[in-house]
Parts: C-alpha cells; sequence; structure tokens
C-alpha cells in the first residue's frame, strides 16, 4: 500500500493526492497493476496529460484516469444530494452490486478515502497516530458525501 506521506511522495501528492491514490487503490483491485511510489512519481506527467488531474494533482476527471490504466468506469450522477452536485451520494447510499465508492471526509480540510458502505478500506494518509487505521481527518472529522462508480469492463489486467 502507498501512501501519500511516503518519504519519496510528489510535494503535490502530499498536499491533494488522495483522490489520485484512492483511483490507484481501485486500479488495483480490479487490474492488478503493480503500483509503487516511484511508479505514480513516474507517470504523474502521463496522468496530467490525460486531462484526469492537473498540476496540483487535483483530480478532474476520474474516468480519463481509470481510463489510463484500463478500466472503463461509469460515475453514478443521478444524485441530488449536495449543493445542487448530482454527482455526490449521500453517506447513507449502500452501492449495488458492480458499483464502487470513494468517500469524502472533512475535518479542518477536506479527505477522500476508499470505503465500503461508508467504512474507510483505504486511507492514503494511512495512521495519523501509529495505532488508529486512518487519518485524523477519518477519525474526528465527519462523513459529507460519496463519488459512486460503477465498473463497465476491465480492458487489461497486469502481472
Amino acid at each position: 500500500m502507498i501512501l501519500q506521506r511516503h518519504p519519496d511522495a510528489l510535494p503535490v501528492y502530499k498536499k491533494s493526492g488522495c483522490y489520485l491514490y484512492d483511483i490507484a487503490y481501485y486500479v488495483n483491485v480490479f487490474t492488478n497493476y503493480p503500483f509503487s511510489q516511484a511508479r505514480l512519481n513516474e507517470i504523474f506527467p502521463e496522468l496530467k496529460g490525460t486531462g484526469g488531474i492537473d498540476s496540483e494533482a487535483y483530480v478532474w476527471d476520474t474516468a480519463a484516469l481509470f481510463g489510463y490504466f484500463g478500466m472503463v468506469v461509469e460515475i453514478r450522477q443521478d444524485f441530488d444530494y449536495h449543493e445542487g452536485k448530482p454527482h455526490h451520494a449521500p453517506p447513507s447510499y449502500r452501492c449495488k452490486p458492480g458499483e464502487f465508492e470513494i468517500s469524502r471526509w472533512f475535518l479542518d480540510e477536506t479527505h477522500f478515502v476508499c470505503s465500503t458502505d461508508s467504512i474507510p478500506t483505504y486511507d492514503s494518509w494511512g495512521s495519523w497516530d501509529g495505532r488508529s487505521p486512518n487519518s485524523k481527518t477519518v477519525t474526528f472529522g465527519s462523513l459529507l458525501d460519496k463519488r459512486i462508480f460503477r465498473l463497465i469492463e476491465v480492458l487489461k489486467t497486469w502481472k
């Protein structure tokens, strides 16, 4: 498992890379793509070239990023939950078969984590105290909403 706070992580990852790390986590789950911190650093220019992220590692197009790794996903956009943004599902939403979620938490800042039924399964920051499995934001913060994806097809798997 790679973490944003890894000593070799690019500075932009430490600041705003959580959503990108969550995508990397799911790519690994579904395709077995061999992620390492060095590999994520190496492909950063290519990921920017997809239009999926900007130079600050802010995610703009999740489908483009998943597509770069050989995954076709549909972003569920039929929710009307938060600030009129239809792609945000409420915290109470439970994924249907074939769906997966990235949840958005808030304490002093926003932080995205992979989760199942609102329970974090991968927090890209890792433990805040060496005992808890999650960041301070997830441990003490509030779940705001979720991004829901449906896996359409895996075009490539990795050895």
